[in-house]
């Protein structure tokens, strides 16, 4: 590919993207985004790899002989599974998904105007969650189940499902499914990339079909970009791309990060002061302008309690503080940050208590300042022994408990406090390991009642449960061992991936050196498998360290 129409600079295609799909023309369509499994990745729902890894435990006797990462297994697994099991595999994880950062940005931008169609190769239905949110309510069509021809009465903005939704009666997994399905495809395609800029996010091209619809449909004559994580193009989507003056490769792109960015950018060139949608920065104003369409509350005789007129009354004083409130703490926040270290150091020198604090944004700087001390005493407790160490850890212990009085919601202090008597408890011996093991427990169970997602809090539980079992023996190993799997797999459940490579020792501790493969494959997907050097030293994996297997897991953390 030459320069012209090959890799473009991320940036540059940002600033073009963003161009093409504000400054249109009366009579220009809006744009068409194809958005593919990485645009749902930091939603929570695992990728092709991450969901082979998971397959070939679940349903092993189904999945013999496939290897995870290995190109083509994902449709190998799909083509195996009936269509209840690849539910099983997919609707939990669909049903847990967030709405991640890039789906919001992909909405705001709907309802906005720039993007006209989002073409959908998944089967969730984030998009669509996000669009409600912001109060954007499109079409949504599932050309899995019901593909058209006649599309002159499609409306806009609209969500079209390629391959099916989790709640429709069709989902086409298998390449076989999807190459069979594809001709029915290529209309909609068409009418949705010709004379229509064209972004392509988080979809790899793979064997599908797809790509060869949209290649088929593209008429050399729009603005195509191909946004990737991966720097370089696949062989197929290069070949595409090639010799086609309009079309550019876009390396590097996270599918969050880049969707966010290109809404920026049409805020810049649409003159627009508030990038982010109504919700973030006005909600008040946000539901009131939602509940504006709502008829007006039938009162009668015996029922005179207006409602709706109260409710209207009592939100239209809350914006007036809200706006007052929010200039304030917009103004605060600015101070703070121009007054850098000073300020933070300013904060701890001054609050004692939380009675020595006036104002809610105060308490909350003063809450940083002293989590910021606790953790620097931790990390210089880490770098000594004997009673040096210990007095540090105690120092630390002493900040963190300063912290959690200061705000009524502490879970950052009473993580960070966990994970503090968790180390100190790596140091100590008997009775008082379990105690300090104890305590830590205590402190992450405490952070996750105020914050119930908190993966962080419930790995390192598991870890830290993982580390007692290692010094116990018999009935309580085996109930240690089952504890601190079930806080990973609390873990995994609210983010999928966080719990691979511990999830991996715990297989290699307790003798399940399969599974400990299939967890360390897992990890590498999910960007949480460690260094060479940490798994050659590891000492959880002691026992798999020498199974063949084992150098290829090293060559790929190489």
């Amino acid at each position: 590919m030459s320069a012209r129409h090959g890799k473009i600079a991320r940036d540059n295609a940002v600033q073009q993207i963003a161009q093409s799909l504000a400054q249109r023309d009366a009579g220009t369509k809006g744009g068409t985004i194809l958005i593919g499994a990485g645009c749902s990745a930091t939603a929570g729902v695992p990728l092709a790899p991450a969901l082979v890894g998971e397959a070939v435990v679940r349903f092993s006797s189904f999945c013999a002989g496939i290897v995870p990462g290995v190109p083509g297994a994902y449709g190998q697994v799909m083509q195996r599974l009936t269509p209840q099991q690849r539910r099983a595999l997919l609707d939990p994880h669909i049903r847990a998904a967030k709405l991640n950062w890039g789906h919001i940005a992909l909405a705001h931008m709907m309802a906005k105007g720039a993007v006209a169609r989002v073409l959908s190769v998944n089967f969730d239905s984030i998009l669509a969650r996000a669009c409600g949110l912001l109060g954007l309510y499109p079409a949504i069509y599932d050309f899995g189940t019901a593909p058209a021809s006649n599309l002159k009465g499609l409306a806009e903005p609209a969500i079209i499902h390629l391959h099916g939704q989790s709640t429709g009666f069709v989902q086409l997994n298998s390449d076989a499914e999807t190459a069979a399905h594809v001709a029915k495809l290529k209309p909609v395609i068409a009418d949705s990339i010709q004379s229509r800029t064209l972004l392509v996010v988080g979809y790899s091209g793979g064997s599908d079909g797809v790509l060869d619809a949209i290649a088929a449909a593209y008429d050399d004559n729009t603005l195509l970009y191909w946004a990737d994580l991966a720097e370089e193009p696949s062989a197929a989507v290069a070949a595409f791309l090639a010799n086609k003056p309009y079309a550019h490769f876009v390396g590097g792109a996270d599918a969050d990060r880049f969707l966010l960015d290109v809404a920026r950018a049409i805020a810049e060139i649409d003159g627009t002061a508030q990038w982010t949608p109504r919700i973030f920065h006005d909600p008040v104003g946000h539901l009131l302008a939602e509940m504006e369409p709502v008829a007006e509350f039938p009162v009668t005789a015996k029922n005179t309690d207006d409602i709706l007129s109260v409710w209207r009354k009592n939100m239209a004083r809350l914006k007036e503080m809200h706006d007052e409130a929010f200039g304030r703490e917009r103004a605060e926040e600015t101070a703070q940050i121009q007054g850098g270290e000073t300020a933070i150091g300013d904060a701890v020198g001054s609050v004692e208590t939380p009675d020595a604090v006036q104002s809610q944004a105060a308490k909350r700087r003063a809450y940083w300042a002293k989590l910021q001390q606790a953790d620097e005493l931790d990390e210089r407790a880490k770098t000594l022994t004997g009673q040096e160490a210990n007095a540090a850890f105690a120092a630390a212990q002493t900040a963190y408990a300063e912290a959690t009085a200061l705000i009524d919601t502490p879970h950052e202090a009473l993580y960070n406090w966990g994970t503090v008597l968790a180390a100190q408890a790596q140091r100590a011996d008997g009775a008082e390991a379990d105690r300090l093991f104890t305590l830590a427990g205590e402190k992450f169970a405490a952070a996750l009642a105020i914050k119930p997602d908190k993966h962080e809090a419930l790995n390192n539980w598991g870890n830290a449960l993982m580390s007692r079992a290692k010094h116990a023996v018999g009935a309580d190993r085996d109930r240690l061992f089952e504890e601190a799997g079930e806080k990973l797999a609390a873990a995994d459940r609210i983010k999928p991936g966080s719990a691979s490579y511990n999830f991996a020792c715990l297989m290699a501790l307790t003798g399940l050196p399969d599974d400990c493969r299939a967890y360390l494959l897992a990890a590498r997907q999910h960007g949480r498998l460690p260094s060479r050097a940490h798994l050659e030293a590891d000492t959880d994996l002691e026992s798999v360290r020498r199974l063949p297997w084992f150098a290829d897991i090293l060559a790929l953390a190489a």
